[in-house]
């Protein structure tokens, strides 16, 4: 199994749990978890996920799931992670927002899945979320 080497620059990619014992570092506690044959690491507190399936529509639309994911970075502080699944792959972003309280959080979240709004604009699409709060 290959390992993905931790550093400081790293960021926490929102992959979905295969399992792991958590560890301490830099004074946060973390969980590992398998995707795909790689080891990456993520903030153990998640908060809530909701998972849309697309099915395959001939040359229109491929089969694939989306997750979109909230995990907390600290007592008002947000991550909000997305992630697109299909056969050819895996794709991830994440952003975290600033002080903001929980009820707002999950909403954001629960709007982009209402939504299935995608990865390739979901940030622009917050940015204009966040201007209602």
């Amino acid at each position: 199994m290959a390992r993905k080497a931790v550093t400081k620059k790293d960021d926490f990619f929102c992959l979905q749990p295969g399992g792991g014992r958590g560890i301490l570092r830099r004074g946060t506690l973390q969980r590992k978890f398998h995707v795909r044959q790689e080891l990456f690491w993520m903030k153990e507190k998640e908060i809530c996920r909701f998972v849309r399936s697309f099915s395959s529509l001939g040359h229109l639309q491929a089969e694939g799931k989306m997750l979109y994911a909230l995990w907390q970075e600290g007592p008002q502080n947000w991550r909000i992670c997305l992630e697109y699944r299909q056969k050819t792959g895996v794709r991830t972003d994440s952003c975290v927002l600033g002080p903001l309280n929980r009820l707002a959080a999950v909403q954001l979240l629960q709007c982009l899945y209402e939504n299935a709004v995608p990865l390739e604009n979901w940030q622009d699409v917050l940015h204009e979320l966040m201007q209602k709060f």
